[in-house]
């Protein structure tokens, strides 16, 4: 008794696992098969605990008799200890021992017989099932950057091990599925992404009349435009606009992979421009003497419209810049008086003196001196 609790036994060991120990323990010290085996087995037997000599073998395994493709499945032998055990598949002898145990990694038939004490005990035939692994796919899939992209596996019912949809940077993923048996099996793609293009505005937000000439549209490469106003490939037209806003125009761009990258920019409508400049004169004093100021006038100039004077060499403008009565000094020598206009469409005009009618001044003035 104390051989079998000091070497086959533990605080959780039971009725069948005690039998087996004091069996154990009997062969240590007497021997297999010896009278004391027998008389230990008979003491167990009157009590109904465990096999007795004449109990039949079975085969038994943890789960169900099958077992998947590069696995194993655990096999064991309700034999008693001290039993010898021959191992058959399918008929032909694979093992033979003491180990009631055999790990198995074929599908077949198995049978086991067990020796005990010079009787053989032959068990039921065990099918052994061996299931193939699932054929699982994942597919390799492209994106622009920052699209949601779903990752593709076969068969239905497997899991990524990414987030579905998925928004990252490029990437591989795995898919594994499970078959109903328990198979499992993985498969690699990956994940490629584009970058969109770098295409930008290059005209920025702007105030425009009513009336004012239609706006090219500019953008840093290949693009396309939309929104209120614009017509043709580039055009904003304010008149298709219409007053108001600040509307809205938007530029996109796409490059071969399908990536898009967009921009957009603001535009105000105005009431319409005043386009009337065309009866501007330049009126000159009939009379110029050199060094002696007088006012140079743009006869028909309105407050909207813009003027910039130039004079002729040597000429100083005293004051009125930018108005339509210019005090300048003359010099000795004449030339051409032009004056450039911008109306409020941003239009510039350009009218000029009669340069002649400033040689007969000239002239005038030396008659004059004589």
């Amino acid at each position: 008794m104390y051989q079998s609790l000091v070497g086959y036994t533990t605080p959780a060991t039971g009725f069948d696992g005690f039998r087996d120990a004091t069996l154990k323990a009997t062969i240590d010290l007497y021997g297999s098969c010896s009278p004391e085996y027998v008389a230990v087995l008979n003491a167990w037997k009157a009590v109904g605990i465990g096999n007795s000599g004449t109990d039949p073998v079975t085969i038994n395994t943890a789960g169900l008799p099958e077992f998947c493709e590069g696995d194993s499945i655990l096999l064991k032998a309700t034999g008693l200890p001290g039993s010898n055990y021959v191992w058959k598949l399918n008929g032909i002898t694979i093992s033979t021992g003491s180990n009631g145990e055999l790990f198995v990694h074929q599908p077949g038939v198995f049978t086991v017989i067990e020796n005990r004490c010079g009787l053989n005990f032959t068990s039921a035939p065990v099918n052994i099932i061996r299931h193939g692994l699932p054929v699982v796919t994942a597919t390799d899939i492209s994106g622009c950057e920052g699209i949601s992209l779903f990752p593709v596996g076969s068969p239905a019912g497997g899991i990524f091990n990414i987030a579905v949809p998925y928004s990252g940077s490029a990437t591989s993923y795995n898919y594994t599925y499970t078959s109903v048996h328990g198979c499992t099996a993985s498969a690699t793609a990956k994940i490629t992404r584009f970058l969109a293009p770098s295409t930008s505005f290059i005209t920025s937000d702007f105030t425009i009349p009513q009336n004012a000439s239609p706006v090219v549209l500019e953008a840093s490469g290949m693009a396309t435009f939309s929104g209120a106003g614009v017509v043709g490939s580039n055009l904003f037209d304010a008149s298709i606009a219409g007053i108001g806003g600040p509307w809205s125009v938007i530029m996109t761009a796409v490059n071969g992979h399908g990536c898009m990258t967009s921009d957009s920019i603001l535009v105000t409508v105005t009431e319409p421009c005043n386009r009337d400049f065309a009866a501007v004169e330049i009126h000159v004093p009939e009379i110029i003497k050199p060094n002696v100021p007088i006012t140079i006038s743009a006869i028909g100039a309105s407050g909207a419209l813009e003027l910039n004077w130039e004079l002729p060499a040597g000429w100083d403008i005293l004051s009125g810049q930018g108005t339509g009565d210019l005090l300048v000094t003359p010099a000795k020598e004449g030339g051409t008086i032009k004056l450039t206009i911008t109306n409020t469409c941003l239009e510039a005009y350009e009218i000029t003196s009669k340069n002649w009618m400033l040689l007969l001044n000239y002239l005038y003035k030396s008659i004059q001196i004589l």
